[in-house]
């Protein structure tokens, strides 16, 4: 006999997957798609489509006035805990009504974001206390609300145009403009960047740099680098590659990025302010391998085809390796989060995502041969090994 409405909903409240460990990224996500399922098969058409009228836009709002007043970090620093609207109000950076922060606490308790336990206290869950710690984490994105318009506007085809997407019409300018001249929008685009490459599993784990990178490598003084990190941020990927292999010579390895971004560096390796939109300078030449890493997703084909050219010109022959850390879109099965980046990338940058098989034109028509594509055990990033064709 089927089990009653009664017995399911006790069923799955006494669910809990303490167990599950929360590094074990399958896992998680086949457990979260189950739920989903479920939540679809119990769902009207109208609870399906009601979400995304009105909670979605509005819950994003509510969390992003809550980082802007400060009451996550306050909260948090406060060391937690049960509150009442009266504390919460001083945990506030600015003044505010009472009443208009109920009504947000309210409606965030509603999607379990927080917790209430009495008419007027509420408790914080892990998701707002992480908040509190990392605020940067919540990057917002108003361009995608955007993007219909953008589209009906100027024609339903795809977006290539690093300078007209619907960001750009939105904020007046190009994303990495952006970045690069608002100190508080880049700390919270590194912040979300930062919790994004954590939630992903570090290249040098799934990628035998030993057999396929350093065996072979030309370690002998006055030898070019053996690993150049392009647009490598602050080198979270040196730091692995690093972690891997301590005993390199000093001033191997080098991180390449732009001059602003350069001093936010967490790694002691040897430093190159450079624009990858230009030929590479002479100290990033002759390496073994040249790492880009979630680069190329953010520029359309003829951008990104710019940039390889530039390292073709660096790299030498027979010796050199090019080294793509990126999603490779699978022609059947991708998941929500590879194609949600996929079509945030398109809104914000005019990138994408790409299948493997404009990954390899994009190569080919470059000047590379893919020697290999690893996929990592997560199967949500790929390395495409590739040489000069």
């Amino acid at each position: 006999m089927a089990p009653s409405p009664a017995e399911i909903i006790s069923t799955l409240n006494s669910l809990c997957p303490d167990g599950v460990d929360e590094n074990d990224f399958i896992t998680r996500t086949a457990i979260a798609d189950a739920a989903k399922r479920l939540l679809k098969r119990v769902q009207t058409p109208f609870d399906f489509f009601f979400p995304f009228a009105a909670e979605y836009g509005i819950t994003h709002a509510a969390i992003q006035i809550f980082i802007d007043l400060g009451i996550w970090d306050g909260w948090t620093s406060a060391g937690g805990g049960e509150r009442s609207l009266a504390e919460l109000v001083k945990f506030a950076n600015k003044e505010v009504e009472p009443e208009l922060l109920a009504r947000f606490l309210r409606l965030l308790t509603c999607v379990h974001f927080i917790d209430q336990t009495a008419p007027d206290r509420f408790t914080p869950t892990k998701f707002s206390l992480e908040l509190g710690k990392e605020s940067g984490i919540y990057h917002t994105n108003a361009a995608n609300a955007a993007l219909p318009q953008f589209l009906s506007k100027h024609g339903y085809n795809q977006i290539f145009d690093a300078t007209h997407n619907p960001y750009t019409q939105v904020y007046n300018q190009p994303f990495f403009t952006r970045v690069a001249s608002d100190p508080l929008y880049a700390e919270s685009f590194n912040g979300f960047m930062s919790a994004y490459t954590r939630e992903k599993c570090p290249w040098t784990e799934w990628y035998d740099t030993s057999l396929h990178l350093l065996s072979g490598a030309d370690l002998s003084p006055g030898a070019g680098p053996v690993l150049v990190d392009i647009g490598g941020n602050i080198g979270v990927d040196i730091a692995h590659f690093l972690a891997t292999h301590p005993s390199l010579p000093k001033g191997s390895v080098v991180l390449e990025d732009l001059p602003h971004v350069i001093p936010s560096a967490v790694v002691d390796v040897k430093t190159v302010a450079h624009d990858f939109f230009t030929p590479q300078p002479e100290e990033t030449k002759d390496a073994r391998g040249y790492l880009l890493h979630a680069v190329l997703h953010d520029w359309a084909y003829e951008p990104a085809s710019k940039i390889l050219t530039h390292l073709k010109e660096a790299m030498k022959p027979g010796y050199s390796k090019l080294l793509i850390v990126d999603i490779v879109i699978p022609e059947m099965g991708a998941t929500i989060k590879q194609i949600s980046i996929d079509l945030m990338l398109m809104v914000m940058l005019s990138g994408a995502e790409r299948l493997e098989s404009a990954w390899r034109k994009l190569l080919e028509d470059s000047g590379f041969r893919i020697i290999k594509i690893w996929v990592d055990p997560r199967r949500y990033e790929s390395l495409i090994e590739a040489e000069l064709a």
